[in-house]
C-alpha cells in the first residue's frame, strides 16, 4: 500500500530537513505486514507583495493560479495596501505556484517579501480572505 502522507519541515530518519524530494519510506515490524509511504517535507511561505496589488484582480489571479499547483493557503488584502500569502504544500509545488504568481503579476508586484513560517495542519485548499 503506498500512501502519500505530509510532514512537518523535521527531518525524518536519514531525510534531512531541507530536503524538498519525496521518498519511498517502507517499514516493517512486529506485524506480518510490510507499510510503504511516500514520504515528503512540506513548507510554508508567507509572502507580502506591494506595488499597485489592490483592486486589480491581484487575489482572484492568485486563487486561479491555485488550482494548477498542490499547494493550500490564502490570499488577503492588508489595511496597509499590501496583498499577504499564505502558500503551503511540498517545496517543489509551493516554489512553482509563487513563481507563476510572480510572472503573472509582474507588472503589478514592485517589491515582494518571503518568509518560511510554520505549516499548519488545519490548512484546506486555497481561499481568498477578506
Amino acid at each position: 500500500m503506498q500512501r502519500l502522507v505530509s510532514l512537518p519541515s523535521a527531518g525524518i530518519g536519514n531525510m534531512p530537513e531541507s530536503s524538498n524530494t519525496c521518498r519511498l519510506v517502507t517499514y516493517s515490524g512486529r506485524v506480518q505486514a510490510t507499510v510503504s509511504a511516500t514520504v515528503c517535507a512540506t513548507t510554508c511561505r508567507l509572502v507580502t507583495y506591494s506595488g499597485r496589488v489592490q483592486g486589480v484582480g491581484f487575489r482572484w489571479t492568485t486563487a486561479r493560479i491555485s488550482r494548477r499547483h498542490a499547494v493550500s493557503g490564502h490570499v488577503r488584502n492588508m489595511p496597509d495596501g499590501t496583498v499577504r500569502l499564505l502558500a503551503q504544500g511540498n517545496d517543489d509545488s509551493v516554489r512553482a505556484f509563487l513563481e507563476e504568481v510572480a510572472e503573472a503579476l509582474s507588472a503589478r508586484i514592485e517589491r515582494v517579501e518571503e518568509t518560511e513560517t510554520a505549516c499548519q495542519d488545519d490548512l484546506a485548499g486555497f481561499e481568498i480572505l477578506r
